[in-house]
């Protein structure tokens, strides 16, 4: 995994906007998009949350990483961002962090562009 771009998205915990929504859509969400990420040469998925609180109902229908000793959420993410935010670190250290609520849309503009990507 040594060339690979890490692709994070990270659940912060229970707000009001990631406290609610059908499992179906949840799914639908997570899978599509760890999908396309995956079909992208040397790009790794992963689902990471700070604590599972609200997140049972969804935790059969994705593979959520637990954020042990909150190291993602000190380096990328310091304080609470509504909804979820990603994170896209290349192999190189080079990274690119998206904070607060995101669409799929602006998830993979990012993806695609080597100008964000290359700071």
């Amino acid at each position: 995994m040594d060339e690979s771009t890490l692709v994070i998205q990270y659940n912060p915990g229970k707000d009001r906007c990631n406290s609610s929504g059908s499992i179906s859509s949840v799914k639908s969400k997570y899978k599509t998009n760890n999908r396309k990420i995956l079909r992208k040469d040397n790009h790794v998925p992963f689902i990471i949350y700070k604590n599972d609180e609200g997140l049972e109902p969804y935790k059969k229908v994705v593979k959520w990483y637990e954020d042990y000793n909150q190291t993602i959420e000190k380096l990328f993410f310091p304080l609470h961002y509504n909804c979820s935010s990603f994170v896209i670190i290349k192999s190189n250290g080079a990274y690119f962090s998206y904070k607060g609520a995101y669409s799929n849309n602006q998830l993979f503009t990012v993806l695609g562009s080597d100008e964000l990507l290359n700071k």
